[in-house]
């Protein structure tokens, strides 16, 4: 499967990321910590953006890593939380077709 980026953003404290078009299928989330802590989770919206849902502790970080997720076109937001000083930027892959 190719995937292209389909967001990507950075925090320095606990915050809301950008909404970012997910076209459905399986993504990939990367993230890089360079210093400080937080929670990075990601928060789906199958409205439209109107309201989002964290997607719990399986679509988490806490420290630099990847995981992978399987969702139906949607809006995505990440949202850090819990931060202490940190520098974090992230990266979200699509499918090409969903």
């Amino acid at each position: 499967m190719t995937q292209f980026v389909a967001g990507q953003g950075a925090f320095s404290g606990d915050a809301n990321g950008a909404a970012h078009d997910f076209p459905g299928g399986t993504g990939t989330l990367q993230a890089n910590y360079t210093s400080g802590t937080g929670t990075l989770t990601m928060h789906v919206s199958l409205d439209g953006g109107t309201t989002y849902n964290s997607g719990g502790s399986s679509v988490q970080l806490t420290g630099s890593g990847l995981f992978n997720f399987t969702l139906p076109p949607c809006k995505v937001r990440m949202v850090m939380s819990a931060s202490a000083s940190p520098v974090v930027q992230y990266w979200l892959g699509a499918p090409t077709s969903a």
